[in-house]
C-alpha cells in the first residue's frame, strides 16, 4: 500500500479513576490517523492510544516512527485499519450492522451494579488481594453475577498465586468467569502456573505469544493491536474462547473494536463471549463523547455512514500533517 499523505490529530482523555493498577488518574494522550493511500479517493481512519506502563512505546517515539514509515506493531496495526476502512468506502460499503454485541461493565464504584449486565469486570490490586472477604462480601450482593477479574500480572510466584486461590471460597469460585493475565509474562507461559486455577478460565491479553494462548481458556482481544487480516484469521484458528475490548481509547477505537465484534459473531459463534466495548465513561466527558451511546449493556454508534460511518465528524477535526 502506497501512502500518499498521513495526518494526526491529537486527544487527551482524563480517567475518572486510575484505570488500573499501574496506572494514574493523569489524563491520557492519543492520537487518531488520516491515512490517504494512493489507490483510494477517500482517506481511512484509525485510532493510536498506547500505554506505555503495560509495555507499549510511547506517543512520541510511535509517531516518528509513522513518520519515518518505520512503525512499531501498534502503529503498523492503525495503518491497517485506516487501509481497511478506505477500502469499504471505496466499494461504498459500512463497516457496521444492526447486530447487538453485549458487553461487561467495567466497575469504578464497588458500591452498585448499574441494571442491564450479567457480567462485570474489576481491575484487581494488591490491596483487593489484601482484603479479599471484602469483595466476597460485595459478589454475595450481586448472586447473578458472572465476574472477570483483572490483575494485569499481578502474581510474580506460583506460590504467592497458590496462597490467594487457597482462599478464595468455592462460591465466588462459581461466579468467576475467568481470570484475566493472573501471572507476570513469563508465567503466564508456565502450564505450572496456570494448573493452580485449575477448573476457573485463565484468559491472556496485551499481544500474548503463542505458547500462552495456547495454554489458555480465553483470548481477550484489543482490536487496535493487530492488522484485520490477522485478527479474523486467529480469532478463527483459536479454539478457546473470546472476548473482544476496546482499548479503553477513543470512541473510533471503540467502533474499530464494536465492528471486529460484530465480525466475529460470524466467526466464532458462541465461543464469542460478552465484550468490553463500553469504555467511554471510565473518562471524563470530552468533545467526541457523543459519538457513541450505550442501550442496556450494548454499545451504538450515534451517526452512520460509509466506512466506520463518522467521516463528517471526522475530517472536522484539527489535523496535522507530517
Amino acid at each position: 500500500m502506497e501512502i500518499t499523505q498521513l495526518s494526526f490529530h491529537h486527544y487527551e482523555l482524563t480517567p475518572k479513576s486510575a484505570p488500573n493498577r499501574l496506572t494514574s488518574i493523569q489524563p491520557r494522550r492519543g492520537c487518531l490517523l488520516k491515512v490517504q493511500f494512493a489507490e483510494f479517493a477517500q482517506a481511512g481512519f484509525a485510532d493510536l492510544f498506547p500505554w506505555p506502563e503495560l509495555g507499549d512505546e510511547s506517543l512520541e517515539l510511535q509517531l516518528q516512527a509513522l513518520r519515518e514509515g518505520t512503525p512499531f506493531r501498534q502503529g503498523a496495526a492503525a495503518i491497517s485499519w485506516a487501509y481497511y476502512e478506505a477500502q469499504a468506502k471505496q466499494k461504498k460499503n459500512t463497516l457496521l450492522s444492526d447486530a447487538s454485541c453485549p458487553s461487561h461493565v467495567t466497575l469504578l464504584d464497588r458500591t452498585t451494579i448499574p441494571g442491564g449486565f450479567t457480567t462485570a469486570k474489576l481491575k484487581i490490586t494488591a490491596e483487593d488481594i489484601h482484603r479479599w472477604i471484602d469483595l466476597e462480601r460485595f459478589f454475595a450482593k450481586f448472586p447473578q453475577m458472572l465476574w472477570r477479574l483483572d490483575f494485569n500480572g499481578l502474581f510474580t510466584t506460583i506460590v504467592s498465586a497458590q496462597s490467594f486461590w487457597d482462599h478464595v471460597s468455592p462460591a465466588a469460585k462459581e461466579r468467576i468467569e475467568f481470570l484475566e493475565d493472573p501471572f507476570s509474562e513469563e508465567l503466564m507461559i508456565n502450564p505450572a502456573a496456570l494448573a493452580v486455577f485449575n477448573g476457573t478460565d485463565v484468559a491472556v491479553d496485551r499481544s500474548p505469544s503463542p505458547h500462552a494462548l495456547d495454554l489458555a481458556q480465553v483470548w481477550v482481544i484489543k482490536p487496535v493491536y493487530y492488522s484485520p487480516e490477522y485478527l479474523f484469521s486467529e480469532a478463527k484458528n483459536f479454539t478457546g474462547k473470546l472476548v473482544v475490548t476496546s482499548n479503553m481509547d477513543h470512541p473510533l477505537g471503540q467502533v474499530i473494536a464494536l465492528h471486529a465484534t460484530q465480525k466475529l459473531q460470524k466467526i466464532a459463534g458462541a465461543r464469542l463471549l460478552p465484550g468490553g466495548l463500553l469504555t467511554q465513561d471510565l473518562y471524563l466527558p470530552h468533545s467526541e463523547r457523543h459519538w457513541l451511546k450505550q442501550q442496556g449493556d450494548a454499545l451504538w454508534p450515534t451517526h452512520s455512514g460509509l466506512g466506520w460511518g463518522f467521516s463528517s465528524q471526522l475530517e472536522t477535526l484539527t489535523w496535522t500533517e507530517t
